[in-house]
């Protein structure tokens, strides 16, 4: 099927879309900035008959800050632009780790196309791992009602849904937390990352108050390394033994393999990424945190 003979259908809220997809079953694919899909036709995969253009949706397109239960959190609607979300004040100042893993998204011209829902709807998208670091939430509609869980809870699910919002709330801490993101990726611009990871944490007096650590790549869905971080946890930071702490990385997560590169080889790459950041705090910070 051409893309010519493709029919696009225009709902003007969640319902309607929900309504349309129900009816039309396999032959119908949500799409908001359609990059996703792009990567997929350039493979050969056929058009599908039709697309049910989710743009047209304005309720899910803002980017605000609200107070709830005395924390601060920021709700991005998921039809808001990647780009948007990388240059919103709110999250590039609270939430750097999320405004820089966006950065590493192909190229600009995408950015201004592609939407941060349909970068997670797919489940391997670049931004996943930074938003599991940062225990992100999401609210979406299963057809007969919208509901509220953790990123990471959404992941596992394999129900039909549609991701409304995703939301952020601010560490209660008061030390200073240490956000980073890495890619690894392949030269084209639509191409699958190699392995992309990310972590926050938070260091008081030499001790690591909490940890979060994720990782994903090729089709692989993204995790939390929890067994990782449990090694991390609590502990001093003089205490603790990276070759332990590498061991761990490399057994925990399967990251599956493709035509390019084996999961073997992501295990190591991601593995050796997440200790050249622990290397490069400790060297940071390495005056400030003493026993």
């Amino acid at each position: 099927m051409r893309i010519l003979e493709t029919k696009v259908w225009s709902p003007k809220d969640i319902g309607e879309a929900w309504d349309i997809k129900t009816s039309l079953q396999d032959q119908a694919v949500f799409i908001s900035g359609g990059t996703f899909l792009q990567t997929k036709w350039e493979k050969g995969v056929p058009y599908p008959p039709h697309l049910i253009n989710l743009g047209d949706i304005r309720e899910y397109h803002q980017i605000d800050s609200r107070l709830e239960k005395d924390s601060f959190t920021i709700h991005i609607g998921a039809f808001a632009k990647l780009a948007e979300c990388k240059n919103h004040p709110l999250i590039k100042e609270t939430f750097s780790l999320l405004s820089d893993m966006i950065g590493t998204i192909a190229a600009p011209a995408v950015r201004n196309i592609g939407t941060i829902g349909g970068n997670i709807a797919n489940r391997t998208g670049d931004t996943i791992p930074a938003l599991l670091a940062l225990d992100a939430e999401v609210s979406y509609f299963n057809g007969n009602e919208i509901k509220r869980e953790r990123l990471e809870s959404w992941l596992q699910k394999n129900e039909d849904s549609l991701i409304l919002e995703i939301i952020l709330t601010e560490p209660k801490t008061s030390f200073r937390n240490y956000q980073f993101s890495k890619k690894v990726g392949r030269r084209e611009a639509f191409s699958a990352s190699v392995v992309t990871i990310a972590g926050v944490c938070s260091i008081d007096k030499n001790r690591v108050e909490f940890i979060h650590l994720a990782a994903g790549g090729g089709d692989s869905v993204p995790k939390r390394l929890k067994r990782s971080e449990r090694l991390l946890n609590n502990q001093l930071v003089d205490t603790i033994k990276p070759q332990q702490i590498y061991e761990e990385l490399l057994k925990e997560y399967e990251l599956v393999s493709d035509a390019f590169f084996s999961a073997d080889y992501r295990r190591k790459v991601a593995a050796n990424l997440f200790m050249a950041e622990w290397e490069n705090w400790r060297e940071e910070n390495g005056e400030t945190y003493v026993k």
